[in-house]
């Protein structure tokens, strides 16, 4: 069977929302991440857990290890357009290494799903 994830989204003031698995929350607008910025976030975390993960089955160093990720909005529809992700290494890992960690990050399952073009259903509950 296939893992499941589920979140909220709830009301939590004029301009805010709060994001919930049921465990942890994030606040959403408001001085908090806007929408938009929790999409990167998602893509800069996964990557990062997932050449973590790589890194440590395979000793490559990961303790400075570092993604930053920014977009590009387009209209019509009002979108992400472009998602650029920078990956920093950090010192003490060989070329051979970084190239390594690079192929990990795309095997991250939230880039891999944007490529993928995910299904969308909404409906009314």
């Amino acid at each position: 069977m296939a893992d499941s994830y589920a979140v909220s989204a709830r009301r939590s003031g004029a301009a805010t929302a709060t994001v919930s698995n049921g465990t942890a929350a994030v606040e959403v607008g408001g001085p908090g991440l806007t929408p938009v910025e929790l999409l990167l976030g998602s893509v800069a975390s996964c990557m990062l857990a997932t050449m973590v993960d790589h890194a440590l089955r395979n000793a490559i160093p990961s303790d400075d290890l570092h993604v930053e990720v920014s977009g590009e909005m387009a209209n019509r529809p009002r979108r992400v357009d472009v998602v650029r992700a920078v990956v920093h290494p950090g010192p003490g890992v060989t070329p051979e290494q970084a190239e390594a960690l690079l192929r990990a990050a795309h095997r991250c399952p939230v880039h891999t799903t944007l490529e993928q073009q995910p299904q969308l259903e909404i409906t009314l509950g």
